[in-house]
C-alpha cells in the first residue's frame, strides 16, 4: 500500500511533486521517489508489503514504460504465470512488476483481468500517453485536477492542494447533496476543480494534459446470466480470503463480532489475530444503540482465538474530534467512524501490524443492511406506516422516524432510497439552502447514474447506488484512517467476483423479510449458534448522542456562526432544528452532527 502523485505541465518540477508526497508520507514511509520525462512526472510513497527489497521501489520502470501503483493484486501470481508462459521473464518477486509487464504486454484493455484493490499511473513513452486507472470497486482512491493546462492526480487531496492552491475552491451546490446523504457520490468531492477516477474505470491522456479517451471497462449492469461461476459461492469466498493473506508483513483482523469479519475469522483464526473495540456501554444506551463487544469476545472463545480489544475513550474533546473527521475525510463526508478506524489502526500498527483484513463491503455486496428490506418489501411495510410514530418513542427509533415517513410518501425511487440513506429530507435541505438547485443537480445525476439498470428491481437499484456512494464513501474513510497509521486495509468479502456473482443472483437468494445477506449467514451456520449470527446489525460508529447534549444548544450556535456556516445555509432554520432537538420534540443529534462536521470543513 502506498501514496502516488504525478502530473502533467509545463513549468512544473520534482520539487512540487516532493511537497505533495511529504503531505502524504504516511501512506509509504519506506521509500520515496519522483521520476520525470519531458513534462510529465509521476511520484510514489512505498509502504512494503510484497517483496520487501528495494528493487521494487517505484517508481517502476522498465525500458519505455514507468508504473506507479497503489494497492495489491491478489490474483498477481496466476498473471505471472501466464506471462512466463509467454516468455516474459522477471527481476523481482513483486505484484508492481507484474502489474507493469501485463500492462507493457496487453495494454490497458485488459485490465478486467486484473483481480485486486488498485490505482494506478501509466506510463507510455512511445505513444507519450498516461494512462490512470482505479479499480473496479473503488476501493483504492484516485483524485485528479485539471487546470490551466496542468493535470495533477494524488491518492490524496491535500496533496494536490499542496501542489495546485488554486484546487480548494468548493462547490456549493454540493452542500445539498452533502446534507441529503452525509456524502458525496463519485466522482465529485466537494471541491469544483478535483473528481475522482470513477471505479472500474481509466482515463488516458496525452502530454499536453488533454485527455484522449475515458473508458468502463467493467460495470454490473454489463453482466449477463452467461457468466460463468466455476464454483459456488462458499468455495469462491474461501478462495478469496485466502489470496488476501498473501503478504510478508505480519496481517490482522479488525474484528466487530458481526457476521461479515466472523467468517473472516474462522477462515483465518490459526494465522491472524483479531483486534476490536471497547466503547463505553452507557453511551450505547443512551444513543439506543447496542454494541458488539459481548459478541465479539464469545465469538472468539467459541472459536478459541484469543482477541485483543482497543478503548475509544482519549482525552480529544468531541469537537476536536469532529476536526479531524473534517480534515481526515477531506472529501465532504461526514462519517464519524474515521475515529474508530483511526484508533483501531493506530493500536494495531504498535502490535507490529502491517496489514489488517476487513469485513467491509460485505453489506453492499451481499445485501446485508435492513434499509434493503425495506426497499425490497416496501408493499408490506407500509402496512406499519400508521404506527412509526409510536416506534418513535424508542430511543433506538427516534433518529429514524422521519427518514421513513419520507420514504413512504416519495414517489420517486432516488427520493425514497435518500431518505433512508440521510436525515436530512429534500425540504430540509431546500430550506436550509434556500435554493432547489442542489437537490435538482443531485436528482440529474443519480437519474444519469441507474439510467442504465432501470429495469432492475428495486434492491439491484439500491445495491448499485451504494456501489458509487455508500461503500464508496466507505472505502474511502477506511483507506485515508488506516493510511495515517501506515497500515493496509483488505477487504476480502469486497471483489469484482463475489459482486458478479451476488448481481447475477435472485434476490430472495439474498434476503427476505426475517435476513439480510442470506449467503454470509449460511456460511456460517455450522459454525456459530444461530442466536448469534442473526442478532440485531450494530455499527462500527461510536455512539455521539450524549456528545451532542454535553454541548447544549447555546455552544453548538456559537460553533456553527463562528465556523462561518451560515454564510452557506440559513441561519434560522438550522437554529430552529437544534432547538427542536434539545427541546425534546425531535431527536435531531445526526442532523446537528453533520452541520457540525460541515462547518468544521468549511473552515477547514
Amino acid at each position: 500500500m502506498c501514496g502516488i502523485i504525478g502530473g502533467i505541465g509545463e513549468d512544473l518540477h520534482s520539487d512540487l511533486f516532493y511537497s505533495g508526497l511529504n503531505v502524504m508520507k504516511y501512506r509509504g514511509p519506506d521509500a520515496q521517489n519522483v521520476l520525470d520525462h519531458k513534462n510529465v512526472y509521476l511520484g510514489h510513497n512505498r509502504l512494503s508489503i510484497i517483496d520487501l527489497n528495494i528493487e521494487s521501489n517505484q517508481p517502476f520502470v522498465i525500458d519505455d514504460y514507468i508504473l506507479v501503483f497503489n494497492g495489491e493484486i491478489y490474483n498477481y501470481l496466476d498473471l505471472k504465470e501466464h506471462l512466463s508462459n509467454l516468455g516474459v521473464s522477471f527481476v523481482t518477486k513483486s505484484d508492481t512488476e507484474v502489474l507493469l509487464r501485463w500492462l507493457i504486454e496487453f495494454g490497458i484493455d485488459r485490465i478486467s483481468e486484473v483481480e485486486g484493490m488498485f490505482a494506478f499511473a501509466f506510463l507510455d513513452k512511445k505513444n507519450e500517453t498516461l494512462t490512470l486507472c482505479r479499480d473496479c470497486l473503488g476501493i483504492k482512491p484516485l483524485y485528479t485536477c485539471l487546470n490551466d493546462n496542468k493535470l495533477f492526480f494524488a491518492s490524496e487531496i491535500k496533496a494536490i492542494h499542496e501542489m495546485e492552491p488554486k484546487s480548494k475552491k468548493i462547490d456549493e451546490d454540493l452542500i445539498s447533496e452533502y446534507l441529503l446523504n452525509g456524502f458525496i457520490y463519485e466522482p465529485e468531492t466537494g471541491f469544483e476543480k478535483i473528481h475522482k477516477v470513477q471505479p472500474g474505470t481509466y482515463e488516458i491522456y496525452n502530454f499536453e494534459a488533454k485527455i484522449l479517451r475515458k473508458s468502463k471497462y467493467w460495470d454490473l449492469n454489463e453482466l449477463t446470466t452467461n457468466f460463468k461461476k466455476s464454483t459456488s459461492i462458499y468455495k469462491a469466498i474461501k478462495k478469496s480470503i485466502s489470496s488476501h493473506l498473501i503478504s510478508d508483513v505480519p496481517v490482522g483482523l479488525f474484528f466487530s463480532g458481526g457476521v461479515d469479519s466472523t467468517i473472516l475469522l474462522t477462515e483465518t483464526k490459526s494465522a491472524i489475530t483479531p483486534i476490536t473495540i471497547k466503547s463505553d456501554e452507557d453511551d450505547y444506551k443512551e444513543a439506543g444503540m447496542t454494541s458488539d463487544f459481548q459478541y465479539a469476545k464469545m465469538i472468539s472463545e467459541i472459536l478459541s482465538t484469543p482477541c485483543d480489544s482497543v478503548s475509544l475513550k482519549s482525552n480529544t474533546s468531541f469537537l476536536e474530534k469532529i476536526d479531524i473527521v473534517a480534515k481526515g475525510n477531506e472529501e465532504l463526508v461526514a462519517d464519524f467512524t474515521y475515529i474508530s478506524s483511526l484508533s483501531l489502526s493506530m493500536a494495531s500498527k504498535k502490535e507490529g501490524y502491517t496489514v489488517m483484513l476487513s469485513g467491509m463491503g460485505a453489506d453492499e455486496i451481499f445485501a446485508g443492511y435492513p434499509r434493503y428490506r425495506l426497499v425490497r418489501y416496501e408493499k408490506i411495510f407500509k402496512l406499519a406506516n400508521p404506527f412509526i410514530k409510536l416506534l418513535g418513542k424508542h430511543k433506538s427509533f427516534s433518529k429514524k422516524v422521519d427518514r421513513f415517513r419520507t420514504f413512504f410518501k416519495e414517489k420517486n425511487f432516488i427520493s425514497k432510497y435518500t431518505a433512508l440513506v440521510g436525515y436530512f429530507s429534500e425540504s430540509d435541505v431546500r430550506e436550509l439552502t434556500g435554493s432547489d438547485q442542489g437537490v435538482t443537480r443531485y436528482h440529474n445525476k443519480l437519474n444519469e447514474l441507474i439510467q442504465s439498470i432501470n429495469t432492475s428491481s428495486n434492491l439491484k437499484k439500491a445495491m448499485y447506488l451504494d456501489l458509487h456512494g455508500y461503500l464508496s464513501h466507505n472505502f474511502m474513510v477506511s483507506d485515508k484512517s488506516s493510511m495515517k497509521a501506515s497500515i493496509e486495509v483488505r477487504v476480502p468479502l469486497a471483489t469484482k467476483s463475489l459482486f458478479e456473482r451476488t448481481w447475477l443472483m435472485k434476490d430472495n437468494q439474498l434476503i427476505n423479510l426475517r435476513f439480510t445477506k442470506i449467503p454470509l449467514r449460511r456460511f456460517l451456520k455450522d459454525v456459530i449458534p444461530k442466536k448469534i449470527i442473526n442478532r440485531r446489525k450494530a455499527g462500527f460508529n461510536s455512539p455521539i448522542d450524549n456528545e451532542i447534549k454535553k454541548l447544549g444548544f447555546e455552544k453548538i450556535i456559537s460553533i456553527l456562526k463562528a465556523n462561518g456556516l451560515f454564510s452557506f445555509l440559513n441561519e434560522s432554520i438550522a437554529v430552529k432544528l437544534v432547538d427542536e432537538h434539545f427541546a425534546g420534540s425531535k431527536n435531531n443529534t445526526y442532523k446537528i452532527y453533520q452541520l457540525l462536521h460541515l462547518s468544521f470543513w468549511l473552515k477547514s
